[in-house]
């Protein structure tokens, strides 16, 4: 009984600790470190490595707990088989040790960005963009995406693609997300027609309505 009660105060203890750990780096981060390095490119870096951080070293804690438990029945169904657990003091220490060598291992890969070019050729695509020749170009949202610094030569193809009919566009979520008055900023540099709850009739020929999309109003 008192090895039982010992082990759950071990257990509460644990509880204690990780919870007081928990909230004074909060407290670091979100008190301390937040007012000092605001708009600062590395504190996303700083916030997103201490929950990654945490998030590995909870579930490496939640693996060995369910060992523990599977130990401690495999224990009082089988008495005579030692109890096979690391829920000890050198198992906190593995834990932490993997955590700390993961968390590395993820900055040298995220500093360490690999670019592959793969190219797919297929029969039932025309070979370049000069033998398509559309008459009328549409399309349908979500062209820009998150970052804008990069799409200066994406607005130069789309200058050299140049329909009789015209090009027309709608906006997608990704344009919203991306901010709405760059990426329309961005469309028109390309030279397209940008259509918001309107419609036009191109040439008296065919009827274009463009709706924005719902999500982002």
């Amino acid at each position: 009984m008192a090895e039982a009660s010992d082990e759950r105060m071990g257990v509460l203890l644990f509880v204690l600790l990780f919870l007081m750990v928990y909230e004074l780096m909060h407290a670091l981060v979100f008190w301390g470190m937040y007012p000092l390095l605001a708009n600062h490119p590395v504190l996303p870096s700083l916030v997103w490595c201490w929950m990654g951080l945490l998030f590995i070293a909870f579930c490496l804690f939640a693996a060995m707990a369910c060992w523990h438990l599977l130990a401690l029945i495999t224990k009082k169904l089988l008495p005579d088989l030692p109890l096979l657990t690391i829920h000890r003091p050198a198992g906190a220490a593995l834990v932490l040790l993997v955590t700390l060598c993961t968390g590395l291992y993820g900055v040298y890969e995220a500093t360490d960005l690999r670019i592959e070019k793969i190219q797919l050729n297929s029969e039932k695509l025309p070979f370049g963009r000069e033998r398509l020749q559309p008459d009328l170009l549409v399309a349908t949202g979500d062209i820009v995406d998150a970052q804008m610094d990069h799409l200066i030569p994406l607005s130069e193809l789309w200058h050299r693609i140049d329909p009789p009919l015209g090009k027309y566009v709608v906006t997608g979520n990704h344009e919203y997300y991306a901010g709405l008055d760059q990426s329309l900023d961005f469309l028109k540099r390309s030279r397209f027609t940008v259509l918001r709850n309107e419609g036009i009739t191109v040439k008296q020929t065919v009827t274009l309505v463009g709706v924005n999309d719902p999500t982002g109003g």
